[in-house]
C-alpha cells in the first residue's frame, strides 16, 4: 500500500490546497450588488426631485443648483456600474475555480476507481510501472486543470485592473468638474449672460433657413455653406447647437453656456426643437437609422460611449474641449460605432 498512498500524496495535497472557489450566500459579491442597488434607487430619487426643482426654480442659482445634483446623478450611476462589474468578476473568478476544484476532485477520483479496477496486483512491484504511469497521467492532467485556473483567474484580474483604471480616470474628471463647479459658485453673483441657443442668438451668428417642398429645411451656416435637415425640428436643433460653440467641456454638464458634455449638447439642442432625447450618448441611438454617407444636418452620430451631430457637409458639431466643429468620422479613440441616427424620424422620441 505504501506505493498507492504516495502516489496519491500530490493529489490529495493539490486537492485539499486548492480552495472550492465557493462564496458565502451573503459574501462580498452579494453585498456590492445590494449596495448598487441601493445606490442607483437613490440616484433615482434624486433625479425625480431635481426635476421637480428644475421646474420650480429658474435663474443662475437654480442652473447651477441643477448642474451640480446632475453630476452627482453621474457620479452616483458610475458608482453603481462599477460595484455591479466588481460583483460579476468576482463571482466569475469563483465559479472559475470552483469549476477547477471540481475538475481536480474528479482526477483524484478517476484514479482511486482504476487502481482499485486493477486489483492487488497493480501493487505488487511487478505492477508499480504499470501505477506509476497511471499515476502520471493524472497528476499531469492536474496541473492542467491549475494552469487552466490560474490563467482564467488572471483574465478576471486584468477586468479589475480595467475598472480600476476607469475608476481612477472618472475621479480625474469628476475633479475637475468640481473645481468648474467651485469656481461657478464663486462668480455666481457675477457670472455673464451666455447665449441660450434661442433663434435670436442663431440669427446673430448668421444662420438662415428656407423651407423645402417635402418639409425639409435649407439652412446656411455661419461659414456660408448651404445644407439640408430633414425637417424643422432638426433645423432648429442644429441652430441650438451652433450657438454652443466654445462652450467649455464639463463631465456631466448640462447647462449651455457654461458646461456641456457631448450627449448633455446634443439633449440640450433638440430639447430646444421640442424633442426630448436620452441622457447618456448610447441611448441616442434612436430614430431612423441613416446609412453612413447620406447624414443630413441634425442627424446625430453615436458611439457606446460618444455622440456627435452631423451638419450635413462632411462636419460635426461636439462637445470637445469646448464645443466645435470637426471632421465627420466613424471612429473614435476605440469606441464602438453605432451609426447615424435621425431622432425625429419615426420611432424617434417623443415630443416635449
Amino acid at each position: 500500500m505504501f506505493p498507492l498512498a504516495l502516489l496519491l500524496a500530490p493529489l490529495q495535497a493539490l486537492l485539499h490546497s486548492f480552495g472550492t472557489g465557493l462564496m458565502p450566500v451573503d459574501g462580498p459579491s452579494a453585498q456590492l450588488r445590494q449596495t448598487s442597488e441601493v445606490l442607483d434607487h437613490v440616484r433615482r430619487q434624486s433625479v425625480t426631485a431635481t426635476a421637480a426643482l428644475d421646474h420650480q426654480w429658474s435663474g443662475g442659482a437654480a442652473e447651477r443648483t441643477v448642474e451640480v445634483m446632475e453630476a452627482m446623478h453621474l457620479d452616483t450611476a458610475h458608482a453603481s456600474d462599477r460595484g455591479n462589474d466588481i460583483a460579476t468578476v468576482m463571482e466569475t473568478a469563483s465559479e472559475i475555480v470552483n469549476g477547477g476544484y471540481r475538475d481536480l476532485a474528479a482526477i483524484l477520483e478517476s484514479f482511486v476507481e482504476i487502481t482499485t479496477a486493477a486489483g492487488p496486483s497493480l501493487l505488487t512491484p511487478a505492477g508499480w510501472p504499470v501505477l506509476t504511469q497511471v499515476a502520471e497521467q493524472h497528476l499531469r492532467r492536474a496541473v492542467s486543470v491549475v494552469e487552466r485556473v490560474r490563467a482564467d483567474v488572471a483574465g478576471e484580474a486584468r477586468k479589475l485592473q480595467r475598472i480600476a483604471e476607469q475608476q481612477s480616470a472618472d475621479q480625474r474628471r469628476f475633479s475637475d468638474r468640481d473645481k468648474q463647479l467651485d469656481r461657478a459658485r464663486q462668480s455666481l453673483s457675477g457670472a455673464s449672460p451666455s447665449s441660450s441657443g434661442s433663434a435670436e442668438d442663431a440669427a446673430a451668428q448668421g444662420i438662415t433657413s428656407e423651407s423645402l417642398p417635402g418639409g425639409g429645411v435649407r439652412l446656411t451656416l455661419p461659414n456660408g455653406k448651404v445644407v439640408t435637415a430633414p425637417n424643422e425640428k432638426a433645423a432648429n436643433a442644429v441652430r441650438a447647437a451652433l450657438t454652443q460653440q466654445g462652450v467649455p467641456y464639463v463631465w456631466g454638464g448640462t447647462s449651455p453656456g457654461k458646461g456641456l458634455d457631448c450627449s448633455g449638447l446634443t439633449q440640450y439642442s433638440y430639447r430646444q426643437a421640442g424633442v426630448e432625447l436620452p441622457r447618456t450618448a448610447d441611448q441616442q441611438a434612436i430614430g431612423q437609422r441613416v446609412p453612413d454617407g447620406q447624414a443630413m444636418a441634425g442627424d446625430l452620430v453615436v458611439w457606446d460611449g460618444h455622440v456627435a451631430m452631423a451638419l450635413g457637409d462632411g462636419t460635426l458639431i461636439e462637445a470637445g474641449d469646448p464645443v466645435a466643429i470637426s471632421g465627420m468620422r466613424t471612429d473614435n479613440i476605440g469606441m464602438q460605432y453605432m451609426g447615424v441616427y435621425r431622432p425625429t424620424a419615426a420611432g424617434g422620441a417623443a415630443a416635449a
